[in-house]
């Protein structure tokens, strides 16, 4: 409380300050007022007022031919979010080429994959007619429960890559989406509506 009151005091002390010195400089104020005031209406003469409004209609004019060259305002307006959103639109490009790059890669992954199945499933099979040959029976169940097991491993194999595939795809939609002020919208109300709901 006593330091408001001190405060109070300064306050006071410097608007009676302030109040003298105006008091005495009274002329040097009032002359640098009148030369504000001279030199602001001057400015405001100098100003070649309808040349300003020729130039406001002729870029009226310009904008409007413009927008008639665009179809209409509705084309003018996409033509205009497309321009601002460029960059969301090149990111979301570069996102689809990406998929579609992972998806040929897995295409390809696949096909090597069955190849190299199919190649296993003939070692497999050669050596189960000669396991029938030399052991009978039993050695030829034993070689299929070994294809069998070969077969569920190289599968675990191509389900593990397409795992990784699709989780780097997720993570790319992810980068692309906190990449754009919209996209963490998005990903905030989305957040907010998963915690709403559970």
């Amino acid at each position: 409380m006593k330091t408001l009151g001190q405060f109070w005091v300064e306050i006071n002390n410097l608007i009676h300050r302030f109040t003298a010195w105006s008091a005495t400089n009274q002329a040097l104020i009032n002359t640098r007022i009148l030369e504000f005031a001279r030199g602001l209406g001057q400015w405001i003469e100098a100003i070649d007022w309808r040349g300003m409004v020729e130039g406001a209609q002729s870029a009226g004019h310009a904008l409007s031919t413009v927008v008639g060259w665009m179809g209409g305002a509705q084309h003018a307006l996409v033509a205009l979010a497309i321009v601002i959103n460029a960059e969301a639109i090149l990111a979301l490009k570069e996102l689809a080429e990406s998929v579609l790059r992972a998806g040929v890669a897995f295409v390809g992954m696949a096909a090597r994959a069955y190849v190299a199945g199919n190649a296993g499933l003939m070692a497999m099979t050669r050596l189960a007619i000669a396991a029938w040959a030399s052991v009978g029976p039993l050695g030829l169940l034993r070689m299929a429960w070994t294809l069998l097991a070969t077969t569920t491993v190289s599968m675990g194999g191509i389900m593990s890559a397409a795992m990784t595939m699709v989780t780097g795809g997720i993570r790319a939609v992810g980068a692309a989406l906190l990449a754009n002020p919209l996209g963490i919208i998005l990903g905030l109300a989305s957040t907010a509506w998963l915690i709403y709901e559970h």
